[in-house]
């Protein structure tokens, strides 16, 4: 039982550590506050992968990693500040994310082992994600929701389908690999 615990906090560990280094990797938008980075890949995959509880415990950990001071938010930034600034609804919107990314694909999987089974689920999970990171945008920019929009939501859509499939790829290859392991 000892040992399923310490496992259990291993993954847990270890998923935190691979969403900080994923926020890293940004690419930073000239029309936007908002970078667009790997972050949201890393959380989706700590839900789906680690399951809606411990997958949200791994992202509200990186999320404390970051207010305390270690730069784990994109392009290196720390600190409570940064969830005040126009990124912080995304930042807050992560576990919300990952919870919902892992409990419909796990609700989703016991119906159909598809890969639009994966992409349906994430795909729904985004939508609260973007809601909230949107309405954080609106009130920190002060501006009309339809510039907050275009500016927060838009230019990821491309990117965030991407980062789906690739997500929902993923889910499938570890569904097929844990599957096998117990034959």
């Amino acid at each position: 039982m000892r040992h399923r615990s310490l496992v259990r906090m291993c993954f847990i560990a270890v998923m935190s550590a691979v969403i900080l280094v994923m926020a890293q990797i940004t690419i930073p938008l000239p029309f936007t506050p908002v970078p667009m980075s790997l972050a949201s890949l890393a959380v989706i995959l700590a839900g789906t992968i680690l399951g809606p509880t411990d997958g949200t415990i791994a992202v509200v950990i990186y999320i404390l990693l970051g207010i305390v001071g270690l730069p784990a938010f994109a392009g290196f930034t720390r600190g409570f500040t940064t969830l005040l600034g126009p990124t912080g609804g995304f930042i807050m919107g992560y576990p919300i994310l990952a919870f919902l990314a892992g409990y419909l694909s796990s609700l989703f999987k016991k119906k159909i082992k598809l890969f639009t089974t994966y992409m349906l689920a994430v795909s729904i999970a985004t939508i609260p994600f973007y809601t909230l990171g949107c309405m954080w945008y609106l009130f920190y920019s002060k501006t009309t929701v339809a510039v907050s929009i275009t500016v927060s939501i838009v230019p990821f859509i491309p990117s965030d389908i991407i980062k789906n499939i690739l997500a929902s790829i993923i889910m499938m290859r570890y569904t097929r690999i844990t599957k096998d392991k117990e034959k």
